[in-house]
């Protein structure tokens, strides 16, 4: 990853410290500013790169399962087939002397190669993948209550506007619905599971 990608980093790092350096004052000779220019270039450019494949390498991109050596062989010969499957069907649809068939055929037989390969190289591939914890009723009960209170809440806007909106200069009227409303969203303090954080601090004090 830092091979490849090491290049295109190296001429966004020239634009930034040629200007950077505009807007400092140093020396103007030749070697002195080659070497003022040349080590911040590298260097930025080698971070730049090596923080794109931490980043990448955190991800999963690039680690291999446990594949048998016949596998990675077989996965080898069926790209290179697939390869020169490919390269051939299109020289022979490009050219007009070949036979219709043979192109077909070098075509099908690269894709079908590429097809397999590309599956069987799939499998060495190994990357963690995001499972969602199941709601039990604690998380049902917080959602559906939030969603009552909403309700409420609109209800209460649409048809009681003096409840909802009241005057500066009165007492706030109270209605049974409203009361209601207030009380269900309470309910989630209550009902709402404990974080994670605070089981396994819970385990490691049992």
């Amino acid at each position: 990853m830092v091979a490849v990608t090491v290049l295109p980093q190296l001429a966004e790092s020239v634009q930034r410290v040629r200007a950077a350096q505009r807007l400092r004052a140093g020396a103007t000779g030749n070697v002195r500013r080659l070497r003022r220019f040349l080590v911040p270039v590298l260097e930025d450019a080698l971070e730049r790169s090596m923080a794109l494949a931490a980043g990448m390498d955190t991800r999963g991109y690039g680690r291999t399962a446990g594949v048998p050596v016949a596998t990675r062989r077989i996965t080898s010969a069926l790209m290179l087939v697939s390869l020169v499957g490919l390269c051939a069907g299109v020289y022979a649809v490009l050219d007009g002397t070949t036979p219709g068939w043979l192109a077909a055929t070098m075509l099908a037989l690269g894709v079908g190669a590429a097809a397999g390969g590309l599956a069987l190289a799939g499998r060495r591939v190994t990357r963690t993948v995001y499972r969602p914890d199941r709601w039990r009723w604690p998380e049902v009960v917080v959602a559906l209550s939030g969603i009552m209170v909403g309700a409420v809440g609109w209800w209460v806007a649409r048809y009681q506007v003096p409840v909802a909106f009241p005057g500066v200069s009165t007492v706030p009227d109270v209605t049974l619905i409203a009361m209601a409303g207030v009380l269900v969203g309470l309910v989630p303090a209550v009902a709402a599971p404990l974080p994670a954080s605070s089981l396994v601090d819970q385990e490691a004090v049992a």
